[in-house]
């Protein structure tokens, strides 16, 4: 074979070698980016997770939570909603809370009569109230040793003027000790 036969053989695999090499850059070769260094991510992410914590409502230090319903021989139904036992109104029953105004930290609605019971409006529908659960509703908490809302989510009532208040959201996350619930 003549060196006339190998030049263009040798310069063939020459040249396909020369390509196979610049496809992959040297360690100090500048790759751009359209990410401005404020963008860049200089940190993994890292994934967190949260046990979801159940409310018991029949052992609990406050006591049990049916003990504050008026059953008129109803008893309370408990079912499993999101992983978690809570209880709920038989019948398709809209339960009510009430509270006495001045155990809670909403301000006191009739300065004239401070220990009137105030009334938490009832959902609309008995679906709105199946969309969570009775204690997400409500926002139910143990404080203490007393059951306690925090949202109202229809506003509340006095049984004098009949006037609502809170529909605007403005008692959501004010705390009040349940006297009892009824519907």
């Amino acid at each position: 074979m003549s060196i006339l036969t190998l030049f263009p053989i040798l310069t063939y695999f020459i040249k396909s070698a020369e390509g196979c090499m610049r496809m992959v850059p040297p360690d100090d070769a500048y790759i751009s980016t359209t990410m401005s260094p404020e963008e860049m991510p200089t940190t993994m992410a890292m994934e967190s997770t949260t046990e979801k914590v159940c409310l018991d409502t029949k052992n609990s230090p406050c006591g049990k939570l049916e003990n504050k319903f008026i059953l008129n021989g109803v008893k309370v139904e408990y079912v499993e909603r999101n992983g978690c036992t809570v209880p709920r109104c038989p019948n398709m029953l809209l339960p009510s809370v009430f509270f006495v105004n001045s155990k809670s930290e909403i301000p006191i609605i009739d300065p004239l009569k401070p220990s009137f019971t105030i009334r938490v409006l009832p959902p609309l529908k008995y679906a709105e109230l199946e969309a969570s659960s009775f204690t997400e509703y409500y926002g139910l908490s143990c404080e203490g040793s007393a059951w306690t809302i925090s949202n109202y989510p229809h506003g509340t009532t006095t049984p004098t003027n009949g006037v609502a208040a809170g529909r605007d959201g403005s008692t959501d996350g004010k705390k009040s000790p349940i006297d009892f619930i009824g519907w």
